[in-house]
């Protein structure tokens, strides 16, 4: 069965955000720039932008059933 490359995606965004929050706890009051780099806020916004189109497939293949 092949792995879904969204949830491989995720994974390892939960796994550097983990790294990230658990290796300093003054990282939890800093802003969002200062923690991620550019490179990961951008690939965690499209995979955002993925699920938000992937669901509105979903309601609208539920809705023409």
């Amino acid at each position: 069965m092949p792995t879904d490359p969204d949830a491989s995606e995720w994974a390892l965004l939960q796994d550097y955000f983990a790294a990230l929050s658990d290796h300093d706890p003054a990282q939890e009051r800093q802003p969002l720039d200062a923690i991620f780099d550019a490179a990961t806020r951008r690939r965690f916004g499209d995979w955002i932008a993925r699920s938000v189109v992937n669901a509105k497939q979903n309601r609208a293949r539920k809705a023409d059933v």
